[in-house]
């Protein structure tokens, strides 16, 4: 048997052996070896221990409103109410759901009027203390306490109103007395300081005369002597007797411009709890439509007891 040597690298296929135990010669197919080529091995990596590394957190996602769309839905719905996009028991329905919100845009916007309607009160009240009292002021001394007492009520006023800008109470009696009472308080503070002591009165004159005096050498009224060849004559100057002019009561005179100053108070509170009204009261809604009118009255009448108002469907029930 004849056996041909492969060289390396190739494959030897041997032929079928024939029936007595020899091979064929075999074909040779040459099958390409690919080079072994070496990795490259990359870096080993620094291990850290596990008792350096950090707990990893646990982070609950937050929420806004903006991100549920609620705020902005409400926020849009309050507009729409305030155009007038609504009609009928729809809006009278909403406006009672969002009368909180509705409430607190007033007072939001009713602020300016209230900072502007306050300086008025108060410079109401200077223009009538320099018109009534500065004129019964004794010294200077006496102008500068005046000048004080009117500061203090000036801030007294502007706190009262900031105060109700932030908890949005410019209505109701809470600011009002609160006015009233830093207005009495500086009522009192200008008697204190405008009442004069009453001065004392001299004692009368004695009129009784000597014994050894004329009754007839006494002087006359509206009567003069003058002498002629040496005799006394009387000359009437035909003018009236003087009467004596009653001096004024600075007591009486302090109590009249107080009671004027508190008349123009009065006035000038009673515009500004006018103006804070209709600031802040909410608007009427709109009409009835067609139909749905028992719906609409009981709405209706919901609302207006939610604004304080009493309704004609209650006064007649």
């Amino acid at each position: 048997m004849q056996v041909q040597v492969q060289p390396v690298g190739q494959s030897l296929t041997p032929s079928p052996s024939t029936k007595y135990g020899q091979h064929s010669r075999s074909t040779i197919q040459t099958a390409p070896v690919e080079s072994l080529r070496t990795a490259s091995l990359a870096p080993a990596a620094t291990l850290t221990p596990l008792s350096d590394i950090a707990p990893v957190e646990s982070v609950t996602p937050t929420v806004t409103n903006d991100e549920t769309g609620d705020d902005s839905k409400g926020r849009g719905v309050i507009r729409l109410l305030e155009a007038g996009h609504f009609k009928g028991v729809a809006d009278v329905r909403l406006r009672i759901n969002f009368f909180e919100e509705l409430s607190a845009r007033a007072a939001h916007n009713a602020a300016p009027v209230a900072e502007e309607q306050s300086h008025e009160l108060t410079n109401t009240i200077a223009a009538r203390i320099d018109e009534l009292l500065k004129p019964l002021v004794a010294d200077e001394i006496a102008a500068g306490a005046v000048d004080a007492a009117m500061a203090d009520f000036n801030d007294a006023v502007a706190n009262a109103v900031g105060d109700a800008v932030s908890a949005q109470t410019l209505t109701g009696d809470g600011l009002t007395n609160t006015i009233q009472s830093a207005f009495d308080e500086m009522v009192s503070r200008m008697r204190e300081l405008l009442t004069a002591p009453t001065a004392e009165a001299p004692p009368p004159t004695d009129l009784k005369t000597d014994d050894r005096t004329d009754p007839g050498a006494l002087p006359i009224p509206g009567v003069d002597s003058v002498s002629v060849d040496g005799t006394d004559a009387l000359v009437t100057d035909g003018s009236e007797p003087a009467t004596d002019v009653p001096a004024s009561d600075p007591s009486a005179t302090l109590d009249e411009a107080l009671a004027s100053l508190s008349a123009a108070f009065a006035e000038a509170l009673a515009k500004f709890v006018q103006a804070m009204d209709s600031a802040t009261t909410l608007p009427d809604p709109s009409a009835l439509r067609n139909g749905n009118g028992s719906a609409y009255d009981k709405s209706l009448a919901v609302y207006n007891d939610m604004r304080g108002i009493t309704s004609a469907i209650d006064q007649t029930a």
